[in-house]
């Protein structure tokens, strides 16, 4: 129509959704940017994460070749595991040794006695009298006693009291095809615990009871376990009031399963060096996976123009440089075993390891120690009592001068006179000691009953009572006057040995005897303050040198000595990478933090464009409404003039007519 605006739209024709959405991408060009950007740091992140937990992979398996108990595992076989089996703690001698086992520990088990010949089968029922009174039941030494009553002196109830009461023993009523007994069964093994039941206090029971404890029938005797090393005449024989045996070989228990007097069985104690394989293996093979997902991190593909999420990342390539080099590291102590290389592991044109076990384990058999040193810390000393023990993450390798200002002493207790020469020792009478040893709780300690004709008598078994019933040991001997002294074996301020009670220390002549507590060793490392605990001299903490470094002293007199520490391939290792990876302090827990950082700031700024651009987008539209409104004003103004002139001229023909 002539004289109007037309467009495709409402009013306009314009679609005006769409201009604005094509406006608004315009300028949402730095956003895109912005967005590209946090995807880009959001890889980063992830890589690092990965890389992170690779290393910490790595971070085991270096900590694990780098402790003393993984290079002092021990390997042991027996010929006949249905005889016997056995492990190893750390030290234990290396060797084969042919044993035999006697006989099996038993536990003592009594009963109530019958006479089938003379028509005693025993008791008609379970629930038949046993009797009232006073029962004692001895176990070993300690004896208990038990008071039984109406309700308590069957023989249900005599079993029922014994078990409630928990002494040891275990009680139960058994049919033994014709009659019923009462049984009672030690708990434990051996003759230290065998039973004795004294019912001499008990009566009006169905039978007459035992007169004596030797009356009652002995269904299993007591037995100790016995073990032989050797079949000559000089083989040792040991006893143990159980099935194990820790006695015989140091730092070897051996669990007897089955006896076969006269069999030999072949025990074999020997390093395991299949367990030191695998676990350099085991390190090797995260090593190369740490490895090779690094070097993917700067990989370039020419042909699609790609690169590696971390390529150029001068903190990864930190962590690349610093791993190889920590792989060439040198431990010069005295071996021909100085590198990696010469025990069997090498680096390959790629950066990773390559290992060849043959060659590890040839190296191992030919020189353990110096294979050992070459994986972990340790510490050569030119004094015999001056030895290293341990260093830590902040302990530097170096030379130290180690100056003992005080050697560690044990606690004692000393008697008054000198020991008898002769002393009958009666039961109840002068044949008990209670004390108390490095700060435990008092025990007391029964002495065999029976003339003594020396005082190395008496000192042998008052020492042989005492360390059966602490956990510690004390040595018995005797001072320059020949009085008894009582020494803990223990050194330092906790070592003590306290007498508190006994009826026998006055026979001793241990009745006022004195007490001395130990002290711990003393003096410095490198002219570094250290602190002792026993016969322990520790590097105090923020030394410059010898924080954590502990030495073993044994002098019995201040003195010097030097000691020189180095740090193996995997303690360095180890150190390293618990640095690394720390979440807090670490390279990688950093880079973490700052790309999150980066990330979360990104994340604000598009978060704060795009409020921005929401608020453009809604002026825009305002702006096209408004545009809108007025072109359709126009549009209606021009309709309307324009009917008003086709009027005029409808009008103008009629009066011209």
């Amino acid at each position: 129509m002539p004289g109007t605006i037309s467009f495709d739209g409402l009013a306009t024709g314009i679609d005006t959704t769409s201009l604005v959405d094509q406006l608004v991408t315009v300028e949402s060009r730095p956003k895109i940017l912005k967005e590209a950007e946090k995807v880009r740091l959001e890889n980063q992140l992830s890589s690092w994460q990965e890389i992170n937990t690779r290393l910490l992979t790595v971070s085991v398996a270096a900590n694990d070749l780098s402790r003393l108990a993984t290079w002092n595992s021990q390997n042991v076989t027996s010929s006949d595991d249905s005889l016997l089996t056995a492990t190893a703690a750390l030290g234990a001698p290396q060797g084969t040794y042919t044993l035999q086992v006697d006989n099996l520990a038993r536990a003592h088990q009594i009963a109530t006695p019958t006479n089938p010949g003379g028509g005693d089968t025993g008791y008609t029922a379970n629930d038949s009298l046993f009797g009232t009174g006073v029962l004692v039941i001895t176990v070993g030494s300690t004896a208990h006693t038990l008071t039984l009553d109406a309700d308590s002196g069957t023989l249900d109830g005599v079993a029922k009291a014994v078990n409630d009461a928990k002494i040891g023993v275990t009680a139960s009523v058994i049919y033994n095809g014709s009659g019923y007994q009462l049984l009672f069964s030690a708990d434990e093994t051996g003759v230290e615990n065998a039973l004795s039941v004294d019912a001499s206090g008990v009566a009006g029971g169905e039978k007459a009871l035992p007169a004596t404890p030797e009356d009652w029938a002995t269904v299993q005797a007591a037995l100790d376990a016995s073990i032989s090393l050797g079949s000559g005449a000089g083989k040792i024989t040991v006893t143990s009031a159980t099935n194990t045996v820790d006695t015989l070989l140091q730092g070897v228990t051996i669990d007897l399963h089955g006896a076969a007097p006269g069999t030999d069985v072949t025990l074999t104690v020997a390093r395991n060096a299949e367990n030191l394989t695998e676990k350099v293996q085991t390190f090797v093979d995260a090593y190369n996976e740490a490895s090779v997902y690094i070097s993917e991190q700067f990989a370039y593909d020419p042909d699609k123009d790609v690169a590696g999420i971390l390529m150029g990342d001068s903190a990864l390539l930190g962590v690349q440089r610093s791993l190889s080099g920590l792989l060439q590291h040198a431990v010069d102590r005295g071996s021909d075993y100085k590198t990696l290389g010469s025990v069997g592991l090498k680096t390959t044109e790629t950066g990773t390891l390559e290992f060849d076990a043959a060659v590890f384990s040839g190296a191992v058999q030919d020189d353990f120690d110096g294979v050992m040193r070459l994986f972990r810390n340790g510490g050569d000393s030119d004094h015999a009592k001056v030895s290293f023990v341990y260093a830590n993450d902040d302990t530097r390798a170096g030379a130290y001068a180690v100056n003992v200002t005080a050697a560690a002493t044990r606690g004692s207790a000393v008697g008054t006179a000198a020991a008898p020469t002769s002393l009958t020792v009666s039961t109840g009478v002068n044949d008990e000691i209670t004390l108390a040893v490095d700060g435990a709780a008092p025990v007391t300690v029964t002495l065999a009953a029976g003339t003594y004709a020396s005082a190395q008598e008496l000192a042998t078994e008052l020492q042989t009572r005492i360390n059966e019933a602490i956990r510690g040991s004390v040595t018995v001997g005797f001072d320059a006057g020949g009085a008894l002294q009582l020494t803990s074996n223990r050194y330092g301020s906790a070592s003590r040995v306290a007498l508190t009670g006994g009826n026998a220390l006055a026979a001793l002549n241990l009745a006022a005897a004195t007490a001395t507590t130990g002290t711990d060793v003393a003096g410095t490392i490198n002219g570094e303050a250290a602190t002792g605990t026993g016969q322990i001299l520790k590097g105090n903490a923020g030394n410059a040198n010898t924080d954590g470094l502990q030495i073993l002293v044994q002098l019995d007199a201040p003195g010097t000595a030097t000691l020189t520490v180095t740090k193996g391939v995997f303690s360095r290792f180890d150190e390293y990478l618990t640095d690394l990876t720390d979440p807090f302090t670490g390279a990688a827990g950093l880079r973490e933090e700052t790309l999150n950082t980066s990330i979360g700031n990104l994340r604000a700024r598009i978060e704060e464009m795009e409020g921005r651009l929401d608020l453009r987008r809604e002026r825009l539209l305002l702006q096209f409404q408004k545009m809108e409104s007025a072109v359709s004003a126009f549009n209606s103004q021009g309709s309307f003039i324009t009917n008003a002139l086709g009027g005029l001229s409808n009008n103008w023909a009629w009066n011209n007519k």
